[in-house]
């Protein structure tokens, strides 16, 4: 899996955008224009519920679900190719040990930062200037950084630095062609926590602002 992404990451997006500059610059373009969005999406922390007992069986750990923030800002380069930054946080949780062997668990926050590619669909097929919708796939990529590990143990050897990968396809539609709602959806390698929980899919649900093109 990880070999794909990086296939589509490093030779298909900037061989879609040599072939999309090649093409007649007519119809819908959704280049020089801005996108702001501000978006949400759920992620299974590394922490599970207790097993519960029925009729003598122990049922599977539930990993407890959690949030993760974006802010993401997106220019297109051309008439079908986005790129983007990201910036947001996780909202998160660790142990803290305490005198014995116990410990208390502590919410934490951690800071997310990344990149995105977005090549769009619609320019290939609208021919009018405007369009509400946005149909794109997506490449993305984000880092964290966490302050504290799962088990802030000494001796307990946890990365810091983690990250998120994968590719997808979003969907927008903007209310008179200025504010709107987006969804995406992609696979990939969607954990912060590896060691102890996977997650191969991602939702993110947001709003987004499109800022008027530079006329050129």
């Amino acid at each position: 899996m990880k070999h794909i992404l990086t296939f589509v990451l490093c030779l298909v997006f900037p061989t879609i955008f040599c072939f999309s500059e090649n093409i007649c610059d007519t119809g819908y373009s959704v280049k020089n224009r801005w996108v702001i969005k501000a978006s949400v999406s759920p992620y299974k922390n590394w922490d599970s519920d207790q097993p519960s007992i029925h009729i003598g069986y122990y049922l599977d750990l539930v990993h407890l679900p959690k949030a993760s923030f974006e802010v993401e800002a997106t220019y297109a380069v051309g008439k079908y190719l986005e790129i983007g930054i990201t910036s947001g946080f996780i909202d998160g949780k660790y142990i803290q040990p305490t005198d014995g062997l116990g410990g208390v668990t502590k919410q934490m926050i951690a800071p997310t930062f990344g990149g995105s590619l977005h090549f769009h669909l619609l320019p290939l097929f609208v021919k009018a200037p405007v369009c509400r919708w946005d149909l794109y796939l997506l490449a993305k990529y984000n880092g964290c950084v966490l302050p504290k590990t799962e088990f802030d143990v000494e001796g307990f050897s946890l990365k810091k630095y983690r990250h998120v990968y994968g590719v997808g396809l979003g969907i927008s539609y903007f209310i008179k062609n200025i504010a709107g709602f987006f969804s995406e959806f992609s696979v990939g390698q969607f954990s912060y926590f590896t060691a102890f929980v996977n997650s191969n899919t991602n939702f993110r649900v947001g709003i987004a602002f499109k800022i008027k093109k530079k006329q050129l």
